[in-house]
This record gives C-alpha cells, structure tokens and sequence, in this order.
C-alpha cells in the first residue's frame, strides 16, 4: 500500500508540473514595451507618446467621427499635412526592455470611417517598427504587413500586425527602436481622409515563460521513458 501510494504521488507531482506547463503554452507570457498603448491614461491620453504633424488624441466630445461606435472614446487620428510633399503624421513611442535575440511583436488596430474617407490608394497608414543608431540616423523600419488605404472596408477594425527578430548580427549597428503609427500622403496627392489607431501592442515573450517551457519539454521526456 505504501509503495502504491508513492507511485500515486509521483505521478501527481508529474502531472501537476506538466498542466503547468501546459498552461504556459496555451497563454506564452509576455513583456510590454510600451506604455498606454490604448491612449486610456486617465490623467493624460497621449501619456509616453510624441505626436507629430497631422495627429490628434480623440477623447469623449472629441471631433473624429466613428459612426459604426466600434471605437472607445480615447485613440488616436492621423490624418496627412497636404502640403504637396511626401509628409507624415502620426505618433511614435520608444521601445524599452529588448535585447538582441529577441522576437518583438506589434499590432495595433487601425479604423477607417466613412465619415472621413480616404481619397485615394496614394495615401496609406500603417504601424511600423523603425531602427536608429546610436547617432539618431533612421536605418530601417519594419511595417505591418497591411495597410489601410482607400479600398480598406470602412467603418471596421482592421488589426495591422508583423514581427521581427533582433539579430545579434544587429548588435553595434542598432541602438534604439521605436514604434510608430502613421499616416503617409505621397508628393504631389492632397487626397482627405483619417485613419484612427487604438491598442496599440508591442511585446516580446517574457523569459521566465521560456523557462517554463522548457521544463514541460524535461517533464514530457521523462514520460516517454
């Protein structure tokens, strides 16, 4: 009887240590980058963010209009300068907490509405990862892969999304990464149109997760034995 009972506590231990594994896949823990990624801080809405050009934090009364009501009442609308030159609008954060071998993910939700449609395919909006040296030179940015442009549906929440991997063959040559949404209007196109950003996400897998998953790896190996 004892032995049996020993043999029982094994394998609830065993058990135990795999559902917690388990459950580490089914929900991978993650790292936020960024701060008030939904424009919702309640002492100030554009909180960590640097708006430029044409961008503005809607908050309740705001003018941005959202007939299909699928937005909250805090986001962000970007809209082009018109100025007949390639220009940009938008708002860009940071990032903070990333290392070399990481895997950073972002997304964001992008709105175009029928209130304020977009003229034109010319002019386009996206989320973006954009690189800098340790000078402050732009080297390169990584973009969602879509882009909401006029032929995107209207009045719908459209998740623009991508991920890269932070090379090590980066390291030196990359200091500073930032997130960034924006709205881009071509040279020579003075088209209207707003695009509207909300929950704004970049992350990378926390490393205790890792952990985790490795040891549920250990778990299902000495099981196969």
């Amino acid at each position: 009887m004892k032995k049996g009972s020993e043999t029982m506590n094994k394998c609830a231990a065993i058990l135990g240590v795999a559902a917690l594994a388990g459950a580490a896949v089914a929900q991978p823990a993650t790292t936020s980058l960024i701060v008030n990624g939904g424009f919702d801080d309640p002492t100030d809405p554009g909180a960590g963010w640097s708006l430029f050009n044409n961008a503005a934090i809607n908050q309740p009364g705001g003018l941005f209009p959202d007939p299909a009501g699928l937005l909250d009442n805090n986001f962000l609308g970007v809209f082009g300068t018109f100025s007949g030159q390639e220009n940009f609008g938008g708002a860009a954060q940071t990032l903070v907490g990333w290392d070399f071998g990481d895997v950073i993910t972002f997304s964001a939700e992008a709105y175009t509405s029928s209130g304020d449609s977009i003229v034109g395919t010319e002019n386009e909006a996206f989320v973006a990862i954009n690189a800098f040296d340790a000078g402050g030179n732009f080297l390169f940015n990584v973009p969602s892969v879509l882009r909401v442009n006029g032929s995107s549906p209207e009045d719908e929440i459209i998740t623009l999304q991508n991920d890269f991997v932070v090379t090590q063959s980066l390291r030196g040559i990359v200091d500073r990464f930032e997130v960034v949404a924006i709205f881009r209007q071509p040279a020579g196109t003075f088209g209207g149109g707003s695009v509207f950003f909300d929950n704004i996400s970049v992350t990378v897998p926390t490393p205790a997760a890792a952990g985790v998953l490795g040891l549920g790896g250990l778990v299902a190996a000495r099981r196969r034995r």
